[in-house]
Parts: structure tokens; sequence; C-alpha cells
């Protein structure tokens, strides 16, 4: 019985580390939607996306717990520049607002 709990718990091991995350962002200026990006994200690996000058958005996500993940982010949106660190619920929205520049994240685990 304690071999096959222990197979079990070094899959699951294994399984987490294979694990990615789909970042569901949303950028908004003045109440207005600026953009939707969708991202996959391996832990601890940072990705950027940028549109012209109107967006540029890089962000880390890295496991805090089974449930949690703290997503480290730089944002320049419109000129203006902001590096929130949040730590989230998977599967829970997120979101900053500095002035009329919003910035609204959904995190789920996405299995390969």
């Amino acid at each position: 019985m304690r071999k096959l709990l222990g197979l079990a718990l070094f899959l699951g091991l294994i399984s987490s580390a294979n694990a990615n995350y789909l970042v569901n962002v949303k950028l908004l200026n003045n109440a207005e939607t600026i953009a939707n990006p969708t991202l996959v994200v391996s832990p601890d690996k940072e990705v950027s996306v940028e549109v012209s000058k109107l967006y540029n958005l890089k962000l880390t996500v890295s496991p805090e717990s089974k449930s949690t993940v703290k997503i480290a982010t730089q944002l320049s949106l419109n000129g203006e520049k902001m590096s929130p660190v949040l730590i989230t619920e998977l599967g829970k929205p997120a979101s900053i607002q500095v002035g009329n520049k919003e910035m609204s994240i959904l995190i789920t685990e996405k299995r390969s």
C-alpha cells in the first residue's frame, strides 16, 4: 500500500510539473476595453505581448500552492507604466486599478 501511495505522489508531482497556465487578461482604459489577450504560460517563465504603441505586457506566473499562483506583471498602457504583483486563486478573477487604467486577470491550469 505504501508503494502505491508513493507512486501516486510521484505521478502527481510529475503531472504538476507539466502543467501550464492559461492566462486571460483584460486591459481597460477609462472603462473601455483596450485588449483581451489570452496566453499560455509555463510556470516561472516570462512571456510578453505587445501591440504597437498601444500596450506592452510582460508577465510571469509562479505556483504558490496547489490552488494559488503569484503573477508578476509589467504593463505599459498608453505610455503609463505599472508593475503589480498579485496572488490569486486559480479560476478566480483578480484585478487592479491605477487611476483610469485597469487590468483584470483570470488564470486556470492547462494540462499538457
